[in-house]
């Protein structure tokens, strides 16, 4: 019995608060990645668009 309470009263709970954590943790991880990821999306697509335009753009370096 002092098992079960124990459990009720002091690991379930710790163990509900690290899932929520992890999740928070988590979900910031995701909306990280999927800022970059939109990020260099952007600039890959951009950069087609720059060669496709072809040689006679001179080169910034000259």
């Amino acid at each position: 019995m002092a098992e079960l309470q124990m459990l009720l009263e002091e690991e379930i709970p710790a163990g509900r608060s690290a899932l929520l954590d992890s999740f928070t943790n988590l979900e910031r991880v995701a909306e990280y990645c999927e800022s970059n990821y939109v990020q260099v999306s952007l600039r890959i697509g951009g950069q087609r668009e720059c060669d496709a335009l072809g040689p006679d753009i001179p080169d910034k370096q000259g």
